[in-house]
């Protein structure tokens, strides 16, 4: 089942210093009025975790995904995600892809350039739209 996080006080946030794309990242940043932790929980076990941003458009890197201005946020970025169980991630993204507001009508990710993140998004549907300097932007179909 997916779970949204969108309380800073929220104890499962101890989940983001296992974040192995961008730990870097605030937990402010990653809960407020445009962004959310999603997980993915089986039997009360957190089995996977994404961190997703409302975006205006998509980001070409990390920079732009944390400027986004408020507003009119069509795009949901998908920025990072992990998994601790095999097959929880590819169950999440398309969890969240189903529950994703009406308003969205982009899902895109912010990828690193790696063959592990290709093969991971290339394998469940999604194509490479955009190559950044240091980033991959890859679309799912909603």
């Amino acid at each position: 089942m997916l779970e949204c996080i969108t309380r800073l006080d929220d104890p499962r946030t101890e989940v983001i210093k296992d974040d192995p794309v961008r730990p870097n990242i605030a937990l402010e940043d990653r809960i407020n009025d445009r962004a959310k932790i999603y997980l993915w929980c089986e039997e009360d076990k957190i089995c996977s975790a994404a961190c997703v941003a409302f975006c205006d458009a998509v980001p070409d890197s990390e920079n732009t995904l944390m400027t986004t201005p408020v507003g009119d946020l069509p795009v949901a970025v998908a920025y990072t995600i992990w998994s601790y169980s095999s097959g929880a991630a590819q169950k999440s993204k398309f969890a969240l892809r189903d529950q994703l507001p009406e308003s969205v009508v982009k899902m895109v990710t912010l990828s690193p350039k790696t063959e592990m993140a290709r093969k991971f998004h290339e394998s469940n549907g999604a194509k490479l739209v955009r190559e950044n300097t240091d980033t991959w932007n890859f679309e799912y179909a909603l």
